[in-house]
């Protein structure tokens, strides 16, 4: 009896010890801990916390194939020559040679002249658009999931490499994200009508509709009017704008890639906290097309986030978890180039 108790004890001694190595060696082993989320929680850059999930539309999901009215004070443009000597007939296609705002050049201004009026040639309607090569260097006239739909070019303009004091600007891209708070065709409306007022001009290099199609209205090489009073306060805490007009605030449309998600019908009073949120064909969409820019997570933010005037609050309602997972399932590349010499 006396050497069954022994038996039964040390066997419960084996037990205890193997039971205790064993989770020894589970915790040690790298593969199987869950990686912790890097930190995202920074003045201006998208923050895990500032953001409650929300459930997504059940949408279809539409992946790529290949993997209210919007206000901003804005920096006028300038009639400034391009850096280089080439002749903008040379860099143009035959039937747009006669461009009075060379949509041809992508390259940057070297600094803003003294802001002007517009001509009357300048707000004519566009007679012609651009490639969607021009957008995205890769892409193929061939996928039904891009196209272009090109804003006016007084609701744009140039980037510039020095400010109007004329220090040198070496401001990494960052990319904005945005809502149109209002209809797609309200967005595409306001964006292609001329704006000789420079309170009016406004637009974003890229609308993402319901379906996660993606419309490009602006080239990355130029500068949208997307947020006026703006600052990127960076992972340094260090804060970023560049003032490009005299008249108006500093902001980073010089560096900025502007993204606006479509907003849900019950979206599209401003005065409203939320809304029923994006699909999930838009995050994805969302994350494959900033998966192209290369830009890294921490300088991914919002509208709400970098305004400066305390009116913006866009986007509302958006899943930061869902878009991190969506972004990081992508390779990062180079595919859009933000900023000169695309």
């Amino acid at each position: 009896m006396i050497k069954r108790k022994r038996y039964i004890a040390l066997g419960i001694c084996v037990c205890g010890l193997l039971l205790l190595l064993g989770t020894r060696l589970t915790v040690a082993n790298p593969l199987s801990m869950a990686s912790p989320l890097p930190s995202l929680v920074r003045s201006s850059a998208l923050s895990l916390q500032n953001t409650s999930p929300v459930a997504l539309p059940t949408l279809s999901i539409a992946k790529p194939k290949s993997a209210s009215k919007l206000s901003s004070k804005t920096a006028a443009k300038s009639p400034a020559k391009p850096l280089g000597n080439a002749s903008l007939a040379q860099s143009l296609p035959p039937e747009q040679g006669d461009d009075v705002h060379r949509l041809g050049d992508t390259r940057c201004i070297e600094r803003p002249d003294r802001p002007r009026g517009l001509t009357k040639q300048e707000l004519a309607p566009l007679a012609f658009t651009l490639p969607l090569t021009r957008f995205r260097s890769t892409a193929t006239t061939a996928t039904t999931q891009e196209s272009v739909v090109l804003a006016h070019p007084s609701n744009f303009g140039w980037r510039f490499l020095r400010d109007v004091s004329g220090q040198v600007l070496q401001n990494a891209p960052i990319v904005v994200l945005h809502e149109t708070v209002g209809s797609y065709e309200s967005a595409i409306a306001l964006f292609t009508t001329p704006h000789d007022d420079e309170d009016e001009q406004v637009s974003y290099h890229v609308l993402i509709r319901e379906d996660g199609k993606i419309v490009y209205t602006v080239p990355p090489t130029r500068r949208a009017y997307g947020a006026g009073d703006s600052v990127f306060v960076n992972s340094d805490r260090q804060e970023e704008s560049v003032k490009t007009n005299p008249n108006y605030p500093p902001s980073v449309n010089n560096f900025a890639y502007h993204l606006s998600l479509v907003s849900p019908e019950d979206g599209y009073d401003s005065d409203a906290a939320g809304h029923s949120g994006y699909t999930r064909s838009q995050y994805e969409s969302l994350a494959w097309l900033i998966a192209k820019t290369g830009i890294s997570e921490d300088r991914i933010t919002t509208h709400k986030l970098v305004d400066r005037s305390g009116s913006r609050r866009d986007p509302r309602s958006f899943n930061v978890p869902y878009f991190l997972e969506r972004l990081r399932s992508y390779p990062s590349s180079k595919d859009i180039a933000i900023g000169c010499g695309f």
